[in-house]
């Protein structure tokens, strides 16, 4: 079996520390692995020029153990290993992405076709949407059906090709939170805490506990905004007027409370390397205790209309239903692990941040549809008002909120995982000898995820996927990088 690299969330370490191996022998030990309770994390490919060769590199996750494993391997760029796919259904997109970006070939992959490049396929009927959709990111979808009965269902996240990872190597590495905040513009506060924890681990920058609970703040505030906008959403799609209007408006006040915190709604320019650009007084400090009580209260008091209607009831049970052994196959994380009975949840078992001093415990339910889904949400809510408040009460530590900045150092890796509204969002970045950047690879809540869809859809209704697809609440911003 390979060796591999054990590492904590964010530890940069030399890249010759990392074990290369045979690309054959990297595919089998993976399999194994993801086989074994561990997770994937990632598996990208980086072209080099000079030889034709490629740099693949796997990352595992070890939940138990809180640690990532780390391996590479070298093949040619015509080269071709046995399909992990086969096995484990979530490596899919994984293997597809290094297929369609470097040429190495998964054999044996059941749904081998570029990832980001509409594709045609022939079938009994077929249901088009998209690409563009009012008031929403753009991206395909293809129901294959027999009737009404899905057969398969086929995303194309890939029609903007913004090529983000590529700007991550431009200009100074250390002036990419920007970048990072426009990933994905509602999981804004997330990317540019994975992307700013990347490269304080490579500059050996420390960050103090005040910036860290300040950080901890938004990120709760913004998944707890994102939460609500799901649960306004499932409402629309179900025809629950209450919910719609009663979460739509609560939403706006978690929007505020980010705005009051930083100057923007969804919590740009707020985290930067080496800490936060704003602080907080004591009057906005308690504007936000005030805030998360009243809160708390009308959260408690919508989720409970919700979760008690007969109606909403006979429409979110059953619906798109992954178990608990394909969920863990297929490699999802977020609410949509949870909601199938994998406590999977960075905060949790790969510790960051102020995460590292006050522990989260994920919540978790079995029926793996999209009520366990929409329970999740509201269980979350909760659960993140009260971290807020927690934080909020400690008075704030002394320390400064920005700490000085120096260049990342050379020839080093690192992988970096933060816990946003969907999910985990992963950040890997290597380093040259001159401390540039030399590969970024991001990997969102929404790639993770986007297997599960299809799994949840077959069988179901094609008039299911509307609500299906609200459940999970993907965005293609997230996999079209």
């Amino acid at each position: 079996m390979a060796r591999w690299l054990r590492v904590k969330n964010a530890q940069a370490v030399p890249k010759a520390d990392i074990p290369t191996v045979h690309m054959a022998e990297l595919a089998e030990t993976m399999a194994q692995l993801l086989g074994s309770n561990h997770r994937v994390v990632q598996f990208c490919g980086r072209r080099r020029v000079k030889d034709d060769s490629v740099v693949v590199t796997a990352v595992l996750a070890d939940d138990s153990a809180a640690r990532l494993l780390l391996c590479r391997a070298n093949p040619r760029a015509s080269y071709s290993f046995d399909a992990i796919t086969t096995h484990v259904p979530g490596m899919s997109l994984f293997e597809r992405e290094l297929w369609e970006q470097t040429g190495i070939v998964p054999y044996g992959h059941p749904d081998l076709r570029p990832l980001r490049t509409t594709t045609t396929i022939d079938a009994t009927h077929d249901v088009e949407i998209g690409p563009l959709h009012g008031g929403t990111e753009p991206y395909g979808v293809r129901l294959q059906s027999w009737g009404q009965e899905v057969c398969h269902v086929d995303i194309d996240p890939g029609y903007q090709h913004r090529g983000i990872e590529t700007l991550f190597r431009q200009g100074k590495a250390m002036s990419k939170a920007h970048l990072a905040e426009s990933v994905v513009g509602d999981s804004a506060v997330a990317h540019a805490w994975a992307y700013s924890m990347a490269m304080e681990s490579l500059s050996g920058t420390y960050v103090s506990m005040r910036a860290e609970i300040i950080r901890g703040i938004a990120l709760e505030l913004q998944r707890i905004a994102m939460h609500l906008s799901s649960l306004a959403g499932i409402s629309a799609s179900i025809g629950f007027s209450p919910g719609v209007s009663n979460y739509g408006r609560l939403r706006s006040e978690v929007f505020d409370m980010l705005l009051m915190l930083c100057g923007n709604r969804h919590g740009r320019g707020l985290i930067r390397p080496g800490g936060v650009l704003f602080d907080v007084d004591d009057a906005l400090r308690e504007h936000i205790m005030t805030a998360m009580e009243g809160l708390h209260r009308d959260t408690e008091a919508i989720n409970a209309y919700l979760l008690d209607s007969p109606g909403v009831v006979s429409h979110l049970q059953g619906n798109a239903v992954i178990g608990t052994e394909l969920a863990w196959k297929a490699a999802i994380v977020g609410v949509a692990a949870k909601a199938s009975g994998l406590p999977i949840d960075c905060r949790a078992d790969q510790p960051f941040g102020v995460y590292r001093k006050d522990k989260v415990i994920a919540r978790l339910l079995t029926h793996g549809d999209t009520y366990a889904r929409v329970k999740i949400r509201a269980l979350e809510i909760d659960d993140s008002i009260a971290l807020v408040r927690k934080w909020l009460s400690y008075g704030f530590m002394v320390g400064d909120i920005m700490a000085g900045q120096a260049l990342p150092a050379a020839d080093r890796i690192v992988v970096s995982m933060v816990e946003g509204g969907r999910g985990a969002v992963c950040h890997m970045v290597t380093t040259t000898s001159n401390s540039e950047v030399e590969h970024y690879k991001i990997v969102d809540a929404s790639f993770y995820n986007q297997t599960a869809v299809a799994l949840a859809m077959r069988g179901a209704s094609v008039t299911d996927f509307p609500l299906c697809s609200r459940g999970f609440d993907l965005s293609s911003c997230g996999v079209d990088l």
